[in-house]
């Protein structure tokens, strides 16, 4: 008898457990259903019903590392850098993978939080086994990290002034370029239409005594199409710009120019073939002797990914056709594996200015000095400081126009040609 009660009980401990094994299997298949159906949600560009799905299942599974790491993604799909920080935070209680910390400390940084960033970053790459090349990324972003801790620290003097309502609008007003002696600005304009796509267009203005006069659109270049990224040659008769995906051009977006003959723009021109490539060939800044135009591309034979270039003018013929000396690329000291965009030469042809997001800045696309010998030698950047360069300023793209005696200085950030 005491042996059938001991083998009953034995099979009664047998089928719980099998019990507590099925349920948990269960529970688990469910999970990772749950899981799936966030993670599908979120390849479908659906976030918010991601997050709530996520949410879901952290109620019940707290611990769940890679809903917690999908959820990270998601936020930073939604730009909401604050809850992508709060979700890697979040994720580093359970796991303390070094990607994590690799993540966590880029948040940091395009935040602005620079100490924290610096903290995981030196954690990560602490680690062993990580790849060279995310070695020195990640060594870029601890110099970074420095360098803003130390400039918010020693703030340069920027005391930005709107323009007045001549000249500004509830429109974007972007890349401004003005003439030698201050008398004309031409400006790209994004002018809102019904039911279309924005159109950039350039409009000029006059300067009155004390102010700007009112801006007009210059109507014998624009078109249709966009227009963009200008710079205006130091006596206001050439002006150089980018239009993209026009007939006859040469790459996705071409540098052209056009004269001006007292009265009015003549037709502009393709610089050709030498300027331009099979790519991306855009934001022309030309010297005030007219003899160096510096560009942005990302043509074959670069450092990275968008180079600056130069290339001088060999002569301007009388039929408006200007000829070229080949491009070169401006070299290791400007360029980098990184982004270098908008050129911009101060008329004195020696101070060079341009942005880059990995020379050590604030973390995005940060505005640099560089002082030029013989129009193709280049010392080493230097970073403006803050607060011209902030961890948000120049998000998507960045341009400084510097005037001839350097107190006039137009400042800007945001996505253009």
């Amino acid at each position: 008898m005491l042996k059938n009660s001991l083998q009953y009980r034995q099979l009664l401990f047998c089928i719980f457990l099998l019990a507590v094994f099925f349920a948990g299997a269960q529970n688990s298949a469910k999970t990772q259903q749950q899981f799936e159906k966030a993670l599908q949600y979120y390849k479908m560009k659906e976030y918010e019903n991601s997050i709530a799905e996520i949410e879901k299942l952290l109620k019940k599974t707290h611990d769940y590392v890679d809903a917690i790491l999908l959820q990270a993604d998601v936020y930073q799909e939604m730009k909401a850098t604050g809850l992508e920080i709060e979700a890697l935070e979040n994720a580093l209680r359970y796991s303390q993978k070094a990607l994590i910390y690799f993540r966590l400390g880029k948040a940091n940084l395009s935040s602005g939080i620079y100490e924290n960033a610096l903290l995981n970053f030196e954690k990560y790459i602490q680690e062993m086994g990580i790849p060279d090349t995310r070695k020195t990324e990640v060594e870029q972003y601890i110099l970074s990290c420095r360098f803003a801790v130390d400039a918010i620290r020693n703030p340069v003097e920027f005391n930005p002034e709107r323009l007045s309502e001549n000249i500004n609008t509830a429109n974007d007003e972007y890349w401004p370029s003005v003439s030698l002696d201050g008398g004309r600005l031409v400006f790209t304009r994004l002018i809102k239409t019904d039911g279309q796509l924005p159109q950039e267009d350039f409009f000029i203005a006059e300067s009155g005594s004390e102010s700007w006069g009112k801006a007009m659109p210059v109507t014998d270049i624009n078109t249709p199409e966009n227009e963009g990224a200008q710079a205006l040659s130091a006596d206001a008769s050439l002006l150089f710009f980018t239009a993209c995906n026009r007939p006859g051009g040469h790459g996705s977006c071409d540098i052209y120019y056009s004269f001006f003959n007292g009265k009015k723009w003549g037709a502009p021109k393709n610089a050709g073939n030498v300027i331009n490539s099979s790519s991306w060939d855009a934001q022309p800044t030309i010297s005030s002797d007219n003899r160096f135009l510096y560009f942005s591309s990302n043509r074959d034979g670069g450092k990275g990914k968008k180079d600056i270039w130069h290339a001088e003018i060999v002569a301007i013929n009388e039929n408006g056709t200007i000829k070229w000396k080949q491009p070169q690329n401006a070299g290791n000291v400007i360029n980098t594996t990184g982004d270098e965009i908008s050129p911009f030469i101060h008329p004195n042809n020696k101070s060079f200015y341009f942005a880059s997001d990995f020379h050590p800045g604030m973390g995005r696309m940060d505005l640099f000095l560089s002082e030029i010998k013989n129009g193709t030698s280049f010392s080493q950047p230097k970073n403006l400081g803050f607060p011209i360069n902030t961890h948000n300023a120049y998000r998507d793209m960045a341009w400084i126009f510097i005037h001839s005696d350097f107190r006039k200085r137009f400042v800007l950030g945001r996505l253009a040609m």
